[in-house]
């Protein structure tokens, strides 16, 4: 925690060896539990999801949000898993998550043509709610690897500049 209150936190995970990424929103202890059973239970995102749906009622999370991304058996796939808002079942996301919520002109002017382009615009919007600031952390997973990488500060950032940190 920053002396003004903030907390600066990693809220998302890579495992490059299962081709996922896991994201959590609220408890901040619940991105190390999800990780460490994740890293113990499961060998892939299809052994991941079905470990979720099988026991994240045992991991003991209360408010969490637990999303995972990576190379299915089928391609590119993603999923959300909350004890809130799914009631513990794991539920396929088809096409994109924004959470928080931002207003219909906000996801008009989102761009697809890139990874992080209109993402910024998205997240001042979602800053204004006052739960979202911070660095705006991107993860891409490709079927050979993990691109890992910040494109800057929420108020700062003009351009992404991506590094490579993982490859299988």
């Amino acid at each position: 925690m920053t002396p003004d209150g903030h907390f600066h936190v990693v809220k998302f995970q890579a495992i490059p060896h299962q081709r996922i990424v896991v994201a959590t929103q609220g408890d901040m202890k619940a991105l190390g539990i999800v990780v460490t059973a994740l890293a113990v239970s499961a060998v892939d995102y299809d052994s991941a999801r079905a470990y979720l749906a099988d026991h994240f009622a045992d991991l003991g999370l209360s408010e969490v949000d637990v999303y995972v991304a990576g190379w299915s058996g089928r391609g590119p796939a993603a999923f959300h898993v909350s004890d809130v808002k799914t009631d513990g079942q794991v539920r396929d996301i088809e096409h994109v998550s924004i959470t928080p919520p931002v207003s219909d002109e906000a996801l008009r002017r989102l761009q697809w043509d890139g990874p992080t382009n209109g993402m910024l615009a998205l997240m001042k919007e979602q800053a204004m709610s006052g739960t979202v600031g911070g660095f705006m952390n991107v993860a891409q997973v490709h079927h050979d690897h993990i691109a890992v990488y910040t494109a800057g500060i929420i108020d700062d950032v003009v351009e992404a500049r991506p590094r490579v940190t993982a490859e299988l």
